[in-house]
């Protein structure tokens, strides 16, 4: 690319995020939005479910989830803590643990 009378060279490197993955299991008695209110929680916080699982156990439903999240712009404590109020709006249980960090490249 030409700007003025200088050539500039431009090149695309690839950035490299590092993102937690968390494994999440969610229980508590079987009632409609259960998923819904999580998964929006989750995206408000962006954090990307990217493996699920659930089943309803008698009266109880149960999910475990694994989201990937960035784990510069907050901790798994902080995702915790974001999961608060689902867990009490829901009456569910909402427990999170690593899982490990992955390297994934960004087009950014």
């Amino acid at each position: 690319m030409r700007v003025g009378s200088a050539v500039v060279f431009l090149l695309w490197v690839p950035a490299i995020l590092y993102n937690m993955i968390a494994i999440m299991t969610v229980t508590g008695l079987d009632h409609t939005g259960i998923i819904a209110a999580v998964a929006t929680q989750l995206a408000k916080v962006d954090a990307n479910i990217t493996n699920v699982s659930q089943t309803i156990m008698g009266d109880y439903f149960t999910m475990i989830l694994q989201v990937d999240f960035d784990e510069n712009s907050q901790s798994l404590d902080a995702l915790q803590d974001a999961m608060k109020p689902v867990e009490v709006e829901q009456k569910l249980k909402i427990r999170l643990q690593s899982a490990g960090s992955a390297a994934r490249c960004s087009a950014t």
